[in-house]
């Protein structure tokens, strides 16, 4: 009974189990889960400790509304493909845990959004790619809230992937953007947004709810280089024209095979 021999007298099993643990991890992604599930288990009891078992001075907004908050990660072996870098399609993946970290976070503003019943919802997201991530390299993401629109219902997050270090050195290192990305999160009822349930708060709302201050009514805040009106940031104005102009094509019925047509007429 047992695990076959070999004439070492070592299980010949192992091999396999060892192929199997692989597959498991490259396949089902277990670090990833484990992260997922250990942050959200840190974040559920922590919101549910009695105030005496908190920090005396505890200040639920002292992370800052648009201070960015960096997380550590590490290019795995489910993360790469053939070229051994890191595949684009993961960069999407490592944010989408970053973000909802970034929310629960920030414990007040994530009571609020459990408390009016409201969802965020992704409406849209860009990335651009400047530099590759090499297997085992080690990056760190900065997840920032850089805009808020109320016409829209929106919020726009920012997240950088960086390598080097964390400042400028004296022997010319420094810090480098290897990706980043923009998101468009739209604030939706909770029970999903049509005419029977009511409409979500606006987002500049929502925030002074959370006890945030507002500045200027739009987040700005002294000492950054950009606060929270889309304005300061052309970038985000291009884009959010770009996701109008895209929508106005999709309701007018435009698809590839007449821009095609267009472009290039057959002959008679």
């Amino acid at each position: 009974m047992g695990g076959e021999l070999g004439a070492s007298g070592r299980c010949t099993y192992l091999p396999w189990v060892t192929a199997a643990v692989a597959v498991a991890l490259h396949s089902v992604d277990l670090p990833y889960w484990a992260s997922f599930l250990a942050t959200e288990l840190f974040y559920d009891v922590r919101d549910k400790l009695p105030r005496w078992l908190r920090r005396a001075n505890e200040d639920e907004h002292e992370e800052g509304v648009t201070r960015p908050m960096v997380t550590h990660h590490q290019v795995g072996l489910a993360d790469i493909d053939r070229n051994f870098h890191m595949n684009n399609a993961r960069f999407l993946r490592a944010t989408n845990f970053v973000r909802r970290a970034w929310w629960r976070r920030r414990r007040s503003l994530w009571r609020v959004l459990k408390y009016e019943g409201l969802n965020l919802v992704i409406t849209a997201q860009s990335i651009r790619y400047r530099g590759e991530l090499r297997l085992w390299q080690r990056y760190r993401i900065e997840s920032r809230l850089v805009s808020v629109v109320d016409e829209e219902m929106s919020f726009f997050m920012e997240f950088s992937f960086v390598t080097g270090p964390e400042e400028p050195q004296s022997d010319g290192r420094k810090p480098f953007v290897n990706a980043v990305q923009i998101v468009k999160y739209r604030l939706v009822p909770s029970g999903g947004d049509n005419a029977d349930v009511p409409t979500a708060l606006p987002p500049t709302e929502l925030l002074r709810l959370a006890g945030y201050d507002l500045g200027w009514g739009l987040g700005l805040e002294t000492g950054l280089g950009f606060g929270l009106d889309p304005s300061r940031r052309p970038d985000i104005m291009r884009w959010r024209e770009s996701i109008r102009e895209s929508s106005r094509l999709l309701r007018t019925g435009y698809n590839r095979r007449e821009s095609m047509d267009t472009a290039c007429p057959t002959k008679p």
